[in-house]
């Protein structure tokens, strides 16, 4: 899932990262304890879960994002034109 913006952190000390080609992404740095994990894309629903990083313990962990819904398609409603009376306007 290219393109994917994952967040890791609360709202002050939230860092973003970019997901590469493949899907996978590493992020270094990450303070040991729990953090709010979230992935975002344009298309797709937020994911948010709770990840218990452990200093310098590397995780694997997988992710699904869900599509979000088309909007609908409205159909066209047609409406009949009535031809206008009087050919041209004259003005006075």
């Amino acid at each position: 899932m290219s393109d994917a913006v994952i967040f890791i952190g609360g709202k002050r000390s939230e860092t973003s990262h970019i997901v590469g080609q493949e899907g996978f992404f590493v992020v270094a740095g990450v303070p040991s304890g729990r953090q709010v994990l979230t992935v975002t894309k344009d298309g797709f629903q937020p994911t948010r879960q709770f990840v218990d990083f452990q200093g310098g313990a590397v995780q694997n962990m997988s992710l699904t994002l869900q599509r979000t819904a088309p909007p609908p398609v409205l159909p066209l409603q047609r409406h009949p034109v009535a031809p206008r009376r009087g050919g041209s306007h004259q003005g006075p």
